[in-house]
Formats: structure tokens, sequence, C-alpha cells
């Protein structure tokens, strides 16, 4: 069995859960941070894959030290993220809205974009606690349907039962669920999904970040479909400010008469934005999958350890 099948499995995510509501904050981190250092010592390609990633990210300027120090955080981080999401879940929707913070700006974009009553897509990136920013949507009283992996593991299938408790409309993609994606865009509502994590359903390639990657683009057919606005965002943690939503202003639909033409305009307008999201927070970037099939996986350097914390927490 593979390491990210153990990870992703019932067991494991239910053992996650238990602990994280019930340890505190300064005990939790700690154990994230133990944990994130085991899981880069036992499962190298993983490892590998998360350092291929962030190397297209950061560029060639980025020397082994930087960029092994980024990856290890990126573990780090996604540890934290599940044990600060299993841990204020249990205390209800005034707790999640009062540890995610929604800035005028994005606050002022999100009430634009419902005030058209077009139907809005959320187009996002796996970047921080992305399960509790969209939660945190849900808490100010906005319905959110929530498109996911097809099929996922019996663990994710835990985690979004989870997301749905805590006021996500949680569909994994079918035919079905694209079907109540439309009716739902076209009266008025909203839906949101992660776009920049490869498929491998023969998606078009798409630039991001300078390389032709295969992102998905089921949500630019959705846009351009129903005549929804699309709304990019992302959220990312501050020490100073914890968990923060970003959204950029609300985007129309480009529409050139070539439908080709259109998905890839769109799409590239749409990773743009996403780009400078995660440029800004690499090392909050939770992708564990190849973005980029081209892209050879560099060989895994000796341990570097690092002790930075999160939060001013160890």
């Amino acid at each position: 069995m593979r390491i990210q099948d153990v990870i992703s499995s019932r067991p494991a995510i239910g053992m996650g859960m238990i602990m994280a509501r019930y340890l505190p904050r300064r005990a939790g981190y700690a154990l994230a941070g133990a944990a994130a250092t085991l899981l880069t010592r036992i499962s190298p390609q993983i490892y590998q894959v998360v350092r291929a990633n962030l190397q297209q990210v950061l560029g060639t300027s980025a020397d082994d030290e930087t960029l092994s120090r980024a990856t290890y955080h990126v573990f780090r981080y996604a540890a934290c993220t599940y044990y600060d999401l299993f841990h204020i879940l249990k205390q209800g929707p005034q707790a999640i809205a009062s540890t995610v913070h929604i800035p005028p700006p994005a606050r002022s974009h999100l009430t634009e974009a419902l005030a058209q009553g077009k139907g809005i897509i959320l187009a996002t990136a796996h970047l921080s606690n992305f399960d509790l920013a969209g939660l945190a949507i849900a808490a100010q009283g906005i319905s959110l349907q929530v498109l996911t992996l097809a099929n996922p593991p019996k663990g994710f299938q835990l985690l979004n039962r989870l997301r749905s408790a805590g006021g996500l409309m949680t569909t994994p993609i079918c035919v079905a669920t694209l079907r109540a994606a439309v009716k739902r865009l076209r009266s008025g509502g909203m839906v949101a999904t992660g776009v920049d994590r490869p498929t491998g359903h023969g998606e078009e390639m798409v630039q991001f970040f300078g390389r032709p990657a295969p992102l998905p683009m089921g949500y630019i057919r959705l846009a351009l479909k129903t005549g929804a606005i699309l709304l990019v965002g992302c959220c990312y943690y501050e020490a100073e400010m914890g968990y923060v939503i970003n959204i950029a202003p609300p985007m129309d639909m480009i529409r050139t008469g070539d439908r080709h033409k259109d998905r890839l305009l769109n799409a590239r307008r749409v990773i743009a934005i996403l780009e400078g999201f995660i440029r800004d927070h690499p090392d909050q970037w939770m992708m564990f999958v190849p973005v980029w099939p081209d892209l050879p996986l560099g060989q895994r350097p000796d341990c570097v350890e690092v002790r930075q914390t999160m939060g001013g927490e160890e």
C-alpha cells in the first residue's frame, strides 16, 4: 500500500480528527511538526513531488536550502491546517467565522458578485486552510456547492461528510453533480472548485508558472455555459491575523466565438491570478501530486532540519 493511501485512509483521518479535537493548539502544532518530519523521511516520493512543484514556482533563483525549507513547511502547514480544521469545527459556525478573516476588499468583491444575481463560480487553489475558508464563506449565510474529486478515498469521504456538516454542499464530480451545479448557477447560486490540481482526465494544457500543465477546464465550461461570474480566491495564513481570505474582483467571461480559444483564454486569466496568490505563499501550497508531467523529479537531498514555527508556537 502506498503511503498516500495510508494518509488518506479512514483510520488515519479519523485518528487525526480525534486528536485535533482534544489536543490544545500548542500540542497540536508540535505534533504536526513531528508528523511532517516523519513523513518527509518515510515518503521520499511525495517529498520529491512537492519539491519539484515548488521548484517550478520559486524558479532557478531558489537555492537548495531555500527549496528544502519550503518543502518541509508545506508538510508542516498541511498538518497544522488539518489540526485547525478539526479543532475549530467542533466549536461551531461562530468559531469558524471568528478564525477566518475576510478583509474589506475581499468582502466587497464577494458582495458585488452576489448582487449581480448571475451565479458565481469561485475558482480557488489548494492554499493553506481552503476547507476552513469555504466553511467561513458558508458561515456568512451563503449556500455553497463545492465540486471535489470524483471517487475520493474513504478518508476523504469522511472529510466530505465533515465539510457538509459544517455547512458546505460537498459533491464529488459526476454527471449528476455537474447538472446540479448548472441548475444552481442558472438560479443565481454559488459553486466552488479547486482549479490548480491536475485531474488526469485528458484536460487541455494551460500555462502555469511558465510551463504547460493539464489543469481542470470544467469550471470554465460551466461559466461559458451558464453565464456565471468568476471569482478567483484563496486562503493564506499570517501570524498576525491568522487565516485570511483573498478574493480578486469579479470576472466576466471573454467570448470570441471560438470555444477552444475561449476556454484557454479565460483559464489563463484565472491561473494568472492564482499564480500571484501561490507565489506570495509558496510554502502554503498543498499540492502533493505532480502538476507538470514533463518535469523530472529531483533527488531528495539529505534531510534539512527546520524549526520555523507557525503562528509563533512550536
